[in-house]
């Protein structure tokens, strides 16, 4: 209630004067009997979260922490792995680590029985170049015959050499990733692949969702990864914080903390260019100038451009991620707002109503990163998209109600 009360604050004011009111009779029911008061509050969240990220001003938070390494005989290594967590609140969960082939200390952290794999690995990595890397995903690893100690539990967790998480922010910042399969895609799809452990931590309190986690009856096993996480989640097999998911992130800083291997993190969300850190709105400009003055790109400069696009497009996924698993639960209502919002807009061209009519055998994420292939068509969406949300927000005056009533 704290978070919803400061968010609330900052939220109600910040509705654009030139939004449109959609007549949709469900939606002005839902409003009605109060059906979308915390889906109003989450919309408003969303909004506020891709404004602040295109602009560059939107701050990463997370943990950080120094993970002890040690061999199979459980005999600690000199070396540790720094990590940044992405969801403290789900650090129960992780079950393995990915480290980059280009990690600075990749050998310190290498069993003398997979030093001949690791190398192979690594040059063959070293052939390719950085996009191509990017590009093309096929979770292939190697182990490294180690593993660190989790940070909690203190249990092992086996560590690989993969590319597969090259784009994530975390790996960008330390060149390592500690894995939560349960709830991210790629490393449910990496678990998978490698027969690891997969352990829920996060799970929803009503039974009824169609975007509640998709277990297997009879084996008990997660068929795939649980995103649609929000505030009223529960956290589950995770010892000291189980119960409602507010305020658990807190706990497992305070945590790592205490045992001084960790602490809380933070950092704007930028993009490296030619040695330089630049916004989303910034790389949009970079872009727009050099197709105005007709530059010559080199082929380098051009990779990089690329590089820093497919981690813009990661990120925002990530950002949107659980919006998109509450989304489908009202697919046709949401296709419906989405092409009145966009006629009303006189908005004809808009790629939101593409993404909307997806097929649910088209995985979002790679519709979207097939089709968003520049900055200014990315920024385009994301002005299309705060321009809509924005027009459901104001499309329930009792939802908002609700939110300004939180202030007195």
């Amino acid at each position: 209630m704290k978070n919803k009360l400061i968010l609330a604050l900052l939220l109600c004011p910040s509705l654009p004067i030139n939004t449109f009111q959609l007549s949709n009779p469900i939606l002005k029911a839902a409003d009605n009997a109060g059906i979308f008061n915390d889906p109003v509050y989450r919309i408003l969240t969303v909004r506020k979260t891709i404004k602040e990220f295109v602009s560059g001003k939107l701050i990463w938070k997370g943990a950080q922490c120094n993970l002890s390494i040690v061999d199979d005989q459980a005999v600690v290594l000199p070396a540790t792995l720094h990590v940044v967590i992405k969801r403290p609140e789900a650090l129960f969960g992780a079950t393995f680590i990915i480290v980059s082939p280009d990690h600075e200390h990749l050998f310190d952290i290498v069993a003398p029985s997979e030093q001949a794999a690791v190398t192979l690995f690594v040059q063959d990595s070293n052939k390719k170049s950085l996009l191509a890397r990017y590009e093309h995903v096929d979770y292939h690893a190697v182990p490294t015959g180690t593993y660190v100690l989790h940070p909690i539990t203190g249990n092992r967790l086996p560590i690989f050499v993969s590319d597969y998480t090259l784009e994530g922010f975390d790996t960008r910042v330390t060149k390592a990733h500690l894995a939560i399969p349960a709830h991210d895609i790629k490393d449910f799809a990496f678990a998978r692949k490698h027969n690891l452990d997969i352990k829920m931590v996060v799970t929803s309190p009503d039974e009824g969702k169609p975007s509640n986690p998709q277990i297997d009856k009879h084996t008990g096993q997660l068929l795939a990864p649980y995103t649609g996480e929000f505030e009223d989640s529960i956290i589950i097999n995770s010892g000291f914080i189980n119960g409602a998911i507010t305020g658990a992130a807190d706990k497992i800083i305070a945590s790592l903390q205490a045992s001084h291997i960790g602490s809380e993190y933070h950092e704007h969300v930028l993009y490296s260019l030619q040695g330089k850190l630049y916004s989303v709105s910034d790389l949009q400009a970079i872009e727009v100038t050099l197709h105005q003055e007709h530059k010559n790109l080199s082929q380098s400069q051009k990779d990089a451009l690329s590089v820093a696009m497919i981690q813009v497009q990661s990120d925002f996924l990530g950002l949107v991620e659980h919006f998109l698993a509450s989304a489908k639960e009202t697919k046709e209502l949401m296709i419906e707002l989405i092409e009145e919002s966009c006629k009303l807009r006189k908005n004809n061209d808009c790629y939101l109503l593409h993404w909307a009519h997806l097929k649910n055998t088209e995985p979002e994420r790679i519709v979207f990163k097939r089709d968003i292939r520049t900055f200014n068509i990315f920024v385009k969406f994301c002005s299309d998209l705060v321009d809509f949300l924005s027009d459901f927000a104001s499309s329930c005056p009792r939802a908002l109600e609700n939110l300004r009533n939180l202030k007195k």
